[in-house]
């Protein structure tokens, strides 16, 4: 566990260390009060490491990666916020935790595609600028390896805001939606394979 009711973890784990992504980066207030008790996990299997910090906001994800990164990086990250990062993202946590491999579980006009309405900085100086639209920061990660999406974003379904549709598990409205999933099996070895269960499209990673 890495976060629960308000607390974080205290010490660095999983080869976590110093941040230099932390200089001058932007600071945001607490969001509501529910958010900030989420419960959030960090798994290892060899050298698999998966993350989710469900709702955690962005104040905590700062102190959970800066000034020293207690959470290390991870293979697999199942982004908070349904991929609509209002509130999180931070792109020093991103940055530090450098995911391989981003699963985002999203609903057709929920979380990713979302307008970027985060509460106000509270940055010295004034915010840095930094990629409002969610999924370009995801994308634009340095070392990932791909994102797979639960649904297609009907809020913005603006291909280069969308990750493949191979890799989209479900395409229609929520009345048509058939509830296909996206799945992870993990080899011990390290190798893991995303499936999508829309298509039977899948793709195999070894873990870094």
């Amino acid at each position: 566990m890495v976060s629960s009711n308000e607390r974080i973890l205290s010490r660095p784990v999983n080869g976590g260390g110093p941040n230099p992504l932390c200089a001058g980066a932007e600071q945001k207030a607490p969001v509501s009060p529910e958010n900030q008790r989420t419960a959030g996990v960090l798994l290892t299997y060899g050298k698999f490491k998966y993350l989710n910090l469900a709702d955690l906001d962005w104040e905590r994800e700062m102190e959970l990666t800066c000034p020293v990164n207690k959470l290390g990086t991870v293979t697999l990250y199942h982004a908070s916020r349904h991929g609509g990062l209002s509130g999180s993202g931070a792109p020093a946590f991103l940055g530090a935790i450098r995911p391989q491999v981003v699963v985002i579980n999203n609903g057709p006009r929920k979380g990713l595609g979302q307008v970027d309405n985060t509460v106000k900085s509270v940055t010295p100086g004034g915010p840095r600028p930094y990629e409002k639209n969610s999924y370009l920061r995801l994308a634009g990660l340095p070392g990932l390896e791909g994102i797979w999406q639960v649904h297609l974003s009907l809020l913005d379904r603006d291909p280069q805001h969308n990750t493949s549709e191979t890799m989209i598990a479900n395409l229609e409205e929520t009345a048509d939606c058939e509830g296909n999933w996206i799945k992870a099996s993990v080899a011990p070895d390290g190798k893991f394979t995303v499936t999508n269960g829309r298509n039977g499209f899948s793709k195999t990673y070894a873990a870094r």
